[in-house]
């Protein structure tokens, strides 16, 4: 019987399927390779997403994004961000 997503009713999710993926920084750079979202940023830097922005168009050296699909999701590459803050101390 296919499993029911109480988020979207009748629709076929799958049986692996639990929600939003929203994993711990260190658990979503090992399994996608050292990528980072625009959240997982935002954490590291421990600052909100209107203070990263204002970063990214002040300061050129900071690492730019990688437009990721067709939900204009922006990606990091976790190495870059990692390098730009040992720059900045």
């Amino acid at each position: 019987m296919p499993y029911k997503s109480a988020i979207g009713a009748g629709i076929d999710n799958g049986p692996s399927y639990k929600g939003p993926l929203h994993f711990p920084i260190h658990a979503r750079e090992s399994a996608q390779g050292g990528l980072m979202t625009l959240r997982d940023v935002c954490a590291r830097l421990k600052v909100s997403r209107r203070a990263l922005f204002r970063i990214r168009q002040a300061d050129p050296t900071f690492p730019a994004a990688i437009d990721f699909g067709y939900a204009r999701a922006q990606i990091f590459r976790a190495q870059h961000i990692h390098d730009w803050c040992k720059a900045q101390s």
